[in-house]
C-alpha cells in the first residue's frame, strides 16, 4: 500500500525545487566574477604554480572550493559549479537542523523561506566563503543537537559528537 506524501513533504520539494532551479538560473547567467570570486580563483592558480599567495588573509579553505572551477577551465560557469552545489548544501542543513529541533513542518518551510530570499539564492552561486562555511557550521550544531541538546539515548551521548569539531574545524578552515 503507498503511503500519501504529507503537506510537509511537498513544501519541502517545492522548496527545494524552487532553489535549485532559481541558483541555476543565476548560475546559467555567467556574471562576471567579483572581486573577492577572482582572488580565490588566482589564489588556487598560484598554488597550482607553486607561486606564494598574493593574498595572505585569503581563506586557505575555499582553494577546495574554488579547485575543481580551476581544474575546468576557470570561466565564470566552471567556478561556480562548486559554490551551486556548496549552496544547495546550506540549504539542506538548514533544513536538517530546523528539522531536528522544531520538526518537519518547519524544516520545510524553512527552505521555502530561504528558496524565496532573492539575495540569499543569488549569492549561493557566488565563489564566496559564506555558504560553504555556514553549511559546516549547521551540520556541526545538528550533530551537537542530536547528541547533546535532545539525546535519543538515556546513557547520553555517543560518538557522533565527535563529528561537530571537524564540521565546525571546517566552517572556520573556509571562513
Amino acid at each position: 500500500m503507498r503511503r500519501k506524501a504529507s503537506l510537509s513533504t511537498w513544501v519541502f520539494a517545492l522548496g527545494v525545487a524552487v532553489w535549485v532551479v532559481s541558483g541555476v538560473i543565476w548560475w546559467l547567467s555567467a556574471a562576471p566574477l567579483g572581486h573577492d570570486e577572482a582572488q580565490y580563483a588566482m589564489a588556487f592558480q598560484h598554488l597550482l604554480s607553486g607561486e606564494p599567495s598574493r593574498w595572505v588573509y585569503l581563506s586557505k579553505g575555499m582553494h577546495a572550493v574554488a579547485g575543481p572551477g580551476v581544474l575546468l577551465g576557470g570561466g565564470e560557469l566552471a567556478l561556480r559549479v562548486a559554490p551551486l552545489l556548496c549552496g544547495l548544501g546550506f540549504l539542506l542543513a538548514a533544513a536538517h537542523l530546523a528539522w531536528r529541533v522544531f520538526g518537519a513542518t518547519t524544516a520545510a518551510w524553512t527552505v521555502v523561506v530561504l528558496a524565496s530570499a532573492k539575495p540569499v539564492v543569488r549569492r549561493s552561486v557566488e565563489l564566496l566563503s559564506d555558504f560553504p562555511s555556514t553549511a559546516a557550521l549547521l551540520a556541526g550544531t545538528t550533530v551537537v543537537v542530536m547528541e547533546v541538546v535532545q539525546p535519543s539515548r538515556p546513557t547520553g551521548p555517543s560518538w557522533r559528537l565527535l563529528w561537530a569539531a571537524p564540521l565546525f574545524a571546517a566552517a572556520f578552515y573556509l571562513r
